[in-house]
Formats: C-alpha cells, structure tokens, sequence
C-alpha cells in the first residue's frame, strides 16, 4: 500500500508540474496578479523532463512495461546459483564469510519461513517441528486439498545446532536445557526458533493470484526459507492429488515435473521482488543513492543489498555510490540478475524433499539434484520421520548460522547457578539468592552474527536469564548491575582464562563467559 501511495503521489507531483509549465492551468482559469504563489525550483519542474530527454530514441524503457521476460529470470537465476557456488568452494568464501543480518547485534529471535505449492506438506512440516507436540492445541490445519493454509501458522520450534562444547573442553559435562541429539554424526543442543507457515504458492502469485501476495509479505520476517516440495510428483502446481499411473510410479498418467517446482517457486520469489523494485526504478534513474532503499522494505540493511551488489559484474564498489550515469545505462538483464543474487543473500533456501516414503519419490529427488546440484538439500518425510525434519531445521539454520553466547558463573565448570527472586550474577555477593548448580553450558543465548560481548551482557540482563525460554526453574546467570568485567574461556580445549574486551566479537572459541557486576546492597537502593 505505502509503494503504491509513493507512486501515485510521485506521479500527481510530476504531471501537476509539467502542466504548469506547459501553462495547462490557463484554460481551467487564469491566474489572479495578486493571488500568492510558491515559488518553483526550475531543477524539480523539469525532473521528470529531463529524465525523458536524455532517453535516446529506440531506447528499451524496460522499467515502465508490466511483463516480465521468463528466459532473463531463468537465466539470472542459473547466473546468481552458479556465483554462490563458486564463492563457497573458494577459500575463505561464502561459508566462512560474515552473514548480513541486521543492524548492531544482540539477542536474535531466529525465524524459519515454510514456502511452496499448496499439498506440498508445508503445514505437516509445520506440525512436526513445534514445540507443542504433545498435544493439539496450536497444530496447523492439514487436508488434502488445496489452500488448507489461509493465516500463516507461527510456532516456537527447537532446531538442533552443532553444540561449541568440545571447542570448549565441555564435552563431557554438556547439558542443554532443551536437549541433545546426535544428527549425522555431529553432536548438536537444540535451540529455540520459529517456524512460520505460510499459504501456498501458485504459478502467477507475484500478480495477485491465489491468496493475492499477502503471504509474500508474511515471509518479510523470515531469515531462512524452507522450501517444501513434493517429490513424489503426485500433485500438479494448483496443489491438486493427480494419483499414480498402474505402475504406482509418478510419471506413467500424472508426470509430476518436480524439478521443475523448484524452478517456478525460486521465480515466484524472484517476480515478487523484482516487480517491486521495477515500478520505482524512475526514482533511481533520478537519485542513484536511493537504489539500495528500494530493498530494505525486506527486513535488511542497505549492507545486504551491497553484498548483492558486489556479486554483480562491472559494478564499481557500492559502498562509493552508483553514479547516475550507470544507473541510466541499467539494463533489464541487471536488474534482474541483482534481484537473484538479493534474494540468495536475503533469503537462503532449503529444498526438503518431502514425501520420500512415497513410492516413486526416488526419481523426483534424483531430477531435482540433478538439475539443481548446488543447492542445499535433504530428503524427508515430515508425517513419518521427525528425525528428518529435524535435518532439514539444523540445515536450514545452517544457511545463515546464529552466534551462541553461554553466560555461566563458573568458567572451570560452565556451570551455572539457577536464581529466584531477582538475585545478581557473576561475583556474588551476600544478598545472593542462588540455588543448586546447573550443568554446564545449560543456559545459551541465541545472538546475531558479530554480537560482542556487551550484546551479551544487554542480553542476559534484558531478558533476566540465560534462556527466556526457560524450564520453570528460574532465571539463570541473570546478571543484575553494572558491568565490571568479563572473563571467557579461550584456547585449545578451553585451556586459558581470560579478560574479555567488551567489543570482543563472541565467536565458538571464547562464546563461555563469565560476567562480573558492581551490585549495590538492599539499602543503598532506599531513598532517604
């Protein structure tokens, strides 16, 4: 609604200009001597005109037409897919680089976006990774029909992550309040995060079909997409149960072009966001600068949409500005391409196979790693395996990696003391109102990437705890009063301790830390 204000008013302003230069007025009514009159800067009356006078003719105005060209999707999709892979076998590339996510960092509520065609099995999915699994209450609806899904579905989930305590010689003592697991092989804790279920996707949805393009915007909060698809081939694009030939294979009466959901999904996402920027890409003919405000409306800082554009080819560093002669010389290939490589930033992908105890379903995800090999996937089956769901959450969040802070009290141990009744943290004192010692490295603290050890601190401190999600035993570490000090655990193993600087990046290798507080005594705190 506000784009679509924006343009309207940018449009009114611009013809009420160019008729009062053009003198349009006088035949609705001449002008009175002494009537008072803004005066108009000569430079905005002729904006729009000069725009239109530096076109040349037979110049491709791209940016006004409403159709979108599929082969500059699919080939801009194939370009930014072939980038990525190459920056993540390079040394030091994509894997290891920093992820954007945000401004400044602190505590980071994690959300896992469930996107693909209706019937897909996006709300069994749903249901199988919430955390209320012990009852109804909060399960999404799931039918075999399409558009079962209306209001997208929220819910807290655990998502199993690899757990930093042998990095920190705790590999014997970890005990997670929500949990271990072994996944693949790797020993993981499970952290809170939120799955969000949103309407299926139908060919066209970036135009208005289906549930119009609300639900694109529902996924704006997401940090990762997972996107569901079903590889048994059994439903078309419209959600709709085509069966099995005699054979009970997918192919022989109903051939399910499972590769190709992938292909039209991925562009459904792509056509959403680039009919967005295109309708306002006169601003930035106009305005240069403003290129890289047409993205942030996605729940990103302009940093992301630079890191987009330092994938592209011959652009000049973003960060020093594109120069209104590169913008005029845009072409619709280049926007197209700079919208693919945004949203692989943006939005990371999962392909969950899902349906892989279906007979048949094989051969789907056969074609979709054949066709797709550099994108990250895993085969599931979301109402029979929870392990499996499990996988693709712990891949999922892979994509873009939370950092893990453990605030404890004793950086020997990782221990932790559970308080009730507003005690302090580190240092203790006499008012103390700890109680028995928890394990180690219980209490984790999901922060953004780059978070330091002070975003750690405002973290433990705002929320009273290590955990805000808790186990009903009170707040743990929960570090009350001013900030003295920090000391972390650091070295192979965990070997050393520590001062800790308080703009000390928190990564794997110093992520135990203890903090230590100036508290004042119960009767400082009275007024006289």
């Amino acid at each position: 609604l506000f784009s679509i204000v924006s343009e309207v008013r940018e449009w009114a302003e611009g013809a009420a200009r160019r008729a009062v230069v053009a003198g349009d007025f006088a035949a609705v009514g001449e002008r009175r001597d002494d009537d008072e009159v803004d005066e108009v800067d000569d430079d905005d009356v002729n904006e729009d005109a000069d725009d239109d006078e530096e076109i040349e003719v037979g110049t491709d105005r791209w940016w006004e037409s409403e159709d979108t060209d599929p082969a500059l999707v699919e080939a801009a999709t194939t370009e930014a897919l072939d980038a990525e892979t190459r920056l993540r076998r390079a040394p030091g590339g994509a894997d290891d680089a920093p992820f954007v996510v945000g401004a400044g960092g602190g505590r980071w509520t994690f959300v896992v976006g469930l996107v693909g065609k209706p019937s897909a099995g996006k709300s069994t999915f749903f249901n199988a990774a919430r955390e209320l699994a012990e009852t109804d209450r909060g399960a999404a609806r799931c039918a075999p029909h399409p558009f079962t899904t209306i209001d997208p579905n929220v819910s807290r989930a655990f998502a199993p992550v690899r757990c930093p305590c042998a990095a920190a010689g705790l590999r014997g003592t970890c005990d997670p309040a929500h949990g271990s697991e072994d996944v693949d092989g790797e020993h993981c804790r499970r952290i809170p995060v939120l799955v969000k279920d949103v309407a299926g996707l139908v060919p066209g949805a970036h135009a208005g079909r289906g549930r119009v393009n609300a639900f694109l915007n529902d996924l704006c909060d997401a940090n990762v997409l997972v996107h569901v698809v079903d590889a048994s081939g059994r439903t078309d694009r419209e959600g709709v149960d085509q069966g099995f030939g005699d054979s009970g294979v997918p192919g022989e009466s109903h051939p399910g072009d499972v590769a190709g959901d992938v292909q039209w999904v991925r562009e459904e996402l792509h056509r959403w966001i680039f009919g967005n920027v295109r309708r306002k890409w006169r601003t930035v003919r106009r305005k240069p600068e403003r290129l890289q405000d047409l993205f942030v409306g996605y729940h990103c800082v302009r940093a992301t949409v630079d890191a987009a554009l330092d994938r592209m080819p011959n652009v000049p560093d973003p960060r020093g500005g594109i120069t209104r002669d590169r913008a005029l010389a845009w072409t619709e290939r280049e926007l197209h391409l700079l919208v693919a490589h945004f949203l692989r930033v943006r939005f990371p992908i999962l392909l969950a196979l899902n349906k892989a105890d279906v007979v048949g379903s094989d051969v789907g995800i056969a074609a979709v790693r054949a066709r797709w090999p550099g994108e990250p996937s895993v085969p599931i089956s979301a109402r029979t395996d929870p392990g499996g769901v499990r996988r693709a959450l712990k891949a999922a969040v892979g994509l873009k990696p939370p950092t893990l802070g453990f605030p404890v009290d004793d950086l020997d141990t990782g221990a932790s003391r559970a308080r009730r009744g507003g005690g302090g943290g580190g240092g203790g004192t006499a008012d103390d109102t700890s109680t028995e010692r928890v394990g180690s490295l219980r209490e984790c603290v999901v922060l953004r990437p780059g978070s330091t050890a002070w975003d750690l601190f405002g973290a433990v401190q705002s929320r009273g705890g290590g955990d805000a999600a808790g186990d009903g035993g009170g707040s743990v570490v929960a570090a009350r009063g001013e900030f003295v000090r920090a000391e972390c655990r650091d070295g192979p193993g965990g070997c050393r301790r520590r001062l800790m600087r308080r703009d000390e990046a928190i990564h794997e290798g110093n992520c135990v830390v203890k903090f230590y507080v100036n508290r004042k005594a119960s009767w400082q705190g009275k007024k006289k």
